[in-house]
């Protein structure tokens, strides 16, 4: 949705997060996250998820009977708020913007193989000639500019897809921090150097996945993030990743 210049307020952009939140909460994937602690999905039911839901289907709107505890529920739309209030905070005015493309998908060859990627939103860029601006929203804090540069990896690769399979030019990215504790705003130029550097690393990439494959050789980096792995099992098994106990016994990651 784009609306026009002149309503891009942000009381109607609250009003428009609340109206989504009311939606998502009939799609069962959502309403799980503020279902009551220890509620259990009944046995044999089944919902598609996020990602393999067909993006342009229509939006699931069922009878799932999930209870939904009212304090997550309250919890989660006040964090709505929280970041769209933090979008106004931090300066922006939407009636300035002027987007060519709200989530479109970008894909591009590379050998054998592809990338390809979603786009939260791609700006006009004025003075070159469809040179556009690559946006990405994070609900997360601002990070340090010091250490920014990795940051962006996800959008050069947009970048790089965009530069190959359309006739946009990306000029500039910008990652938005909407968390209300830290928000902020980070900008990279993007050169020719940029997108030289980018499907170097994408190919190298690449060949590294298609060798771990082959030779069913994969190397783990475990961080605290394994706590929320799927193959992390609570009763102190570790089926299949090696990695993972060995964190647990070096105290890197705790068994919760």
């Amino acid at each position: 949705m784009v609306l026009p210049q002149g309503t891009r307020s942000r009381e109607t952009a609250v009003a428009l997060g609340e109206a989504a939140w009311a939606e998502m909460l009939n799609d069962p994937n959502y309403a799980l996250v503020v279902a009551p602690d220890g509620y259990q999905v009944p046995e044999g039911v089944l919902w598609p998820s996020r990602s393999s839901r067909d993006p342009e289907a229509d939006p699931v709107n069922i009878d799932h009977g999930i209870p939904v505890d009212p304090v997550k529920a309250a919890e989660m739309l006040d964090s709505i708020r929280g970041r769209l209030h933090a979008y106004y905070d931090l300066g922006a005015n939407p009636d300035e913007v002027q987007p060519v493309a709200i989530e479109p998908h970008v894909e591009a060859p590379l050998g054998e193989y592809a990338v390809h990627g979603y786009i939260d939103r791609l700006d006009s860029v004025q003075g070159i000639e469809k040179g556009v601006r690559i946006l990405d929203y994070k609900s997360g804090k601002a990070p340090d500019k010091r250490f920014a540069g990795p940051k962006f990896a996800q959008l050069r690769l947009y970048a790089y897809a965009l530069g190959k399979s359309t006739d946009w030019v990306p000029v500039k990215l910008m990652l938005v921090y909407l968390n209300p504790q830290r928000p902020g705003v980070l900008v990279e130029d993007v050169t020719e150097e940029t997108l030289r550097k980018t499907e170097v690393e994408l190919r190298s990439n690449i060949d590294a996945i298609v060798n771990s494959y082959e030779t069913n050789t994969w190397v783990a980096n475990p961080t605290v993030l394994c706590n929320w792995c799927e193959f992390r099992f609570p009763n102190g098994e570790y089926p299949g990743c090696e990695a993972y106990a060995k964190a647990v016994e070096t105290g890197a990651v705790k068994v919760r």
